[in-house]
């Protein structure tokens, strides 16, 4: 191929249609048959790029191959392409009335005419008049024509200017148009936004519950459940040891019943799921020490900041403060959605490297030298002890043994134990090893002892996220019909957490399992009492400025609430998601509202959107277009919209607590 412009434009005589000079030639050689291949439309494509007055300019003034190319890239850069799947190619586009015009290129070619025509005008002066008088006409025509440079380019910027503020302005017309769509808009009257999210949601109501009917919707009612019920635990058992268990797992899984209920089925995006989140845990823990240091009773201050707390809520949903969620860009979604994965994953692995504490591993010979996390010796028996049945015995050595590991290395010698035999010679040295001891006497002394406990925890946390992650991904693979491959796509996670349960219980290895408390009791292990489901607001440890003190972390609350609950519903409501149903961010917070203030007369942790459990509950609901074979890539459609799945989540985390024993 070769790109070849040609000084001065010839003829070409027989090679063109019309008799018209030719300055660009373009020579392309190749066989005259070649297998799916078509000359002809690389022909085309230089004819597309030939018409285009900018890129003739370019090709024109340009002096190497490398401003050729950069001609062609910015070309492609600003073309519209139509794919064929989409436009009937024999359809031809007619050509615009009117083409848009190049401020840019008007400006230099304005100021090339005007400077030739001025040197032109000098040339002929300075030939006609004399000296003295060409002098004078030349500065007066250098200044004309500076005069006239300087009129063109404010008038060609000014129109520039203006061309660029009514696009600014359609933009902004369209941006505004979206808005109102999404309820991003101030209505300017009082709940004006909780309305217009109730009139664009309402209409849906019943198709919310007429959508669930479908097989995927149980794949992730099972799986989110799954998903959300040990960070409920395990936020709950970080909420007690912060709180001295005046809020613990009861509560946290009592407040994602109610929460997940109430939220399912009044919320405006039912698809949000209620959480614990990090910021929370930390504000409640905070607010409990400062409790503590003052001598205060803490449930009743915090009833008073979840009261201000609900009063600023109303506010910003009464004057459709949500709106400001408009400005939250795709950089901040992306950095808030990065920062929740990454705590996540930095959890899974903490959690599971931890087993490694309470179970240490030992590297060395079990038969031999076992370990344990928890030294404790029991009394061994000797075999002569019972053959004395009564009598008084001479000799009793009493020692203590210590184990100088932890880590579970236990190679040192039992100086002396705990053992009381009759007098023979054969008990005349009491002193043992451990690396004597058979293996059921080594593990009776280390009761607590369970060997390969670390790893094989290890092990099954891989396996569950490998199994999932091959499951999800067999939707695209070229196995197996398209019906097998959906089930195994929606069922991925329960398959992978079934099928690691049953090898777990198949090899019988005591590895940690889920703490799910096993009644519903309130238990204040510093009173050591159980305290009320009804928390008063009044107290007599507490002076009464407090109730006006509250306002100060209610606001730090509202704060952390709105951004969490926001940020996910922005995140959530994003257009490659391709939500039908319209978003509600006025509504929900409305909602929300009237949760915390209900959690807070509870006694119950606050509950805001969580973001992975979120953006899971869309992943497990996506449609996607059958494919017609395998391996092919099928086509997102959407997600299934229902209120169904989050409101069985919310029933059956009420109901776990009845299911403790297949839990663990």
């Amino acid at each position: 191929m070769a790109f070849v412009r040609l000084k001065p434009a010839r003829h070409l005589g027989w090679l063109c249609e019309v008799r018209l000079a030719t300055q660009f030639m373009f020579v392309c050689l190749a066989p005259e048959v070649v297998e799916d291949f078509d000359v002809r439309q690389i022909g085309r494509c230089v004819g597309a790029i030939m018409v285009d007055p900018i890129f003739r300019e370019v090709a024109e003034l340009s002096s190497n191959r490398f401003e050729i190319l950069a001609g062609i890239s910015e070309f492609c850069g600003n073309l519209t392409a139509l794919p064929p799947c989409v436009w009937d190619p024999r359809t031809r586009i007619e050509p615009p009335v009117k083409l848009p015009k190049q401020p840019l290129l008007l400006l230099i070619v304005v100021v090339v005419i005007v400077v030739v025509v001025a040197a032109v005008v000098v040339v002929v002066a300075a030939v006609v008049v004399v000296v003295v008088v060409v002098v004078v006409v030349a500065v007066a025509v250098a200044v004309v024509v500076v005069v006239v440079v300087v009129v063109v380019v404010v008038v060609v910027l000014n129109f520039r200017r203006m061309t660029q503020k009514k696009r600014r302005e359609r933009r902004e017309s369209v941006f505004e148009h979206e808005d109102e769509e999404e309820g991003l808009t101030r209505t300017g009257r009082l709940f004006g936004g909780v309305i217009d999210d109730v009139k664009r949601k309402l209409p849906w109501f019943v198709s919310d519950f007429k959508d669930s009917l479908h097989i995927q919707c149980v794949a992730s009612t099972i799986f989110l459940f799954l998903a959300t019920l040990t960070p409920n635990v395990t936020f709950g058992g970080l909420l007690g040891q912060g709180t001295d268990q005046y809020m613990g797992t009861m509560e946290c899984i009592l407040a994602a019943a109610i929460c997940g209920v109430v939220f399912a089925l009044f919320a405006g995006q039912p698809l949000n799921i209620l959480g614990s989140t990090g910021p929370m845990l930390v504000l409640e823990t905070i607010i409990y020490e400062f409790c503590r240091d003052n001598k205060w009773d803490f449930l009743p201050f915090r009833v008073w900041i979840g009261l201000w707390t609900t009063l600023i809520l109303l506010l910003v949903a009464a004057f459709d403060l949500s709106a400001l969620v408009a400005f939250i860009t795709r950089f901040t979604e992306e950095c808030f959605a990065c920062l929740i994965a990454i705590i996540f994953i930095y959890e899974a692995f903490d959690k599971a490297i931890s087993i490694n504490s309470k179970y240490p591993t030992y590297f060395g010979s079990y038969h031999h030298t076992p370990s344990c996390p928890v030294p404790e010796l029991l009394p061994l028996d000797n075999s002569s002890s019972s053959s004395s049945s009564s009598g008084d015995y001479s000799n009793t050595t009493t020692a203590t043994s210590l184990l100088a590991n932890l880590s579970g290395v236990f190679n040192n010698t039992i100086s002396s134990m705990n053992i009381t035999t009759a007098p023979t010679a054969s008990n005349e040295s009491s002193n043992a090893s451990l690396s004597d001891l058979s293996p059921k006497e080594a593990v009776s002394i280390c009761k607590d002892y369970v060997p390969d406990v670390f790893f094989l925890s290890f092990i099954e946390f891989l396996f569950t996220f490998v199994i999932a992650f091959t499951m999800v991904k067999a939707r695209n693979s070229i196995f197996f019909p398209n019906v097998v491959r959906r089930m195994m796509s929606d069922f991925g996670v329960l398959i992978a957490i079934v099928i690691v349960v049953a090898v777990d219980i198949a090899l019988d290895i005591k590895t940690p399992k889920l703490e799910v408390p096993e009644k519903f009791s309130v238990w204040l292990e510093l009173a050591s009492i159980f305290r009320d489901w009804f928390i008063s607001p009044f107290s007599d440890k507490n002076p009464w400025y407090l109730a006006l003190a509250a306002v100060l972390p209610a606001l730090l609350a509202t704060i952390l609430i709105f951004m969490d609950q926001q940020i996910t519903a922005v995140i959530v409501n994003r257009k490659e998601h391709k939500l039908k149903k319209g978003s509600g961010y006025h509504l929900d917070i409305l909602v929300l509202a009237v949760l915390i203030s209900c959690m807070s007369f509870l006694g119950l942790p606050w509950y805001v959107a969580a973001t992975v459990s979120a953006l899971a509950h869309i992943m497990s609901l996506k449609v996607e277009s059958d494919c017609a074979a395998p391996g092919e890539k099928p086509e997102f459609l959407g997600v299934r919209e229902q209120r169904v799945t989050a409101l069985f989540v919310g029933i059956l985390s009420g109901l776990s607590i009845l299911l403790t024993g297949v839990l663990k």
